[in-house]
């Protein structure tokens, strides 16, 4: 039933076919105002992509029944190879009303049609016209649609956010809060990266040039080995133990990584 809504040849009006009026009724939003084709060409491709997979499902049913009705008096593999096969009959479907109208005598218009030309037409209103104004600026109040923010709020926010980080960052690395300046320099003006290099592995770190990066091998195992109290947290202490930390500790890092990338 759903294929042959899709399998409609115009005589009349194009909305004659439920799909199309279906999807009429959905340019129209809650309060009754049509929705714009940024927002609406999306539900074109939709349509578009569920169609494609129906077909495909209905020819696929297609087939495995003629292979059922040939395996009555043959084999199956036999069956299977005089049945007509997926290509042809997805093919066939496809010339009939899955693209735009061809140049051949005896075409007519279907939904796909109308569908696909619409969409054509929708994407280049959508890229060819300038979104709306959503972010305003009066003095040092930033507002953005139903948000007011002030610039002080706004860099009070980010000093926040700046310090939570340096503390999931100082727990990460065990030197505490007191004691950051404990870390390895970083070399900003010495940094070496190579933006030609494709290996999937390859990270800024593993650059040969950058020798600063030696200073911090090892820096959180050291820090666990440096404290009876971190042992005691990390370490299983049992010889026959595949890994040799606490999974509880390993656990607990791991969400403070992600919470630590979250900031960043």
């Amino acid at each position: 039933m759903l294929v042959g809504m899709l399998d409609h040849q115009f005589k009349q009006s194009h909305y004659d076919s439920i799909v199309l009026s279906g999807l009429a009724i959905m340019g129209i939003d809650g309060e009754g105002k049509w929705i714009e084709p940024a927002e609406y060409t999306p539900k074109y491709s939709g349509v578009i992509k569920v169609a494609r997979m129906l077909v495909l499902y209905q020819s696929y049913i297609e087939r495995e029944d003629e292979v059922a009705e040939k395996m009555k008096v043959m084999e199956e593999e036999q069956a299977r190879e005089e049945a007509e096969g997926m290509y042809r009959i997805v093919r066939r479907k496809s010339h009939r009303f899955m693209t735009r109208v061809s140049e051949r005598d005896d075409s007519e218009p279907t939904p796909m049609d109308w569908i696909y030309d619409t969409r054509t037409y929708g994407m280049k209103i959508r890229y060819a016209t300038a979104a709306g104004g959503t972010i305003d600026w009066r003095g040092n109040m930033i507002i953005y649609r139903s948000v007011r923010v002030t610039t002080s709020q706004l860099s009070e926010m980010m000093h926040t956010l700046v310090q939570e980080a340096r503390s999931i960052l100082c727990n990460l690395t065990m030197v505490g809060d007191s004691d950051i300046e404990a870390l390895p320099k970083i070399n900003w003006s010495r940094m070496e990266d190579d933006h030609s290099e494709t290996h999937i592995s390859y990270s800024f770190l593993r650059d040969e040039r950058n020798k600063w990066v030696a200073h911090g091998k090892d820096w959180v195992l050291n820090r666990i080995l440096e404290s009876k109290k971190r042992q005691k947290e990390w370490l299983s202490g049992r010889a026959d133990d595949t890994c040799p930390y606490q999974i509880k500790a390993v656990r607990a890092y791991g969400r403070n990584v992600e919470q630590f990338r979250e900031l960043l």
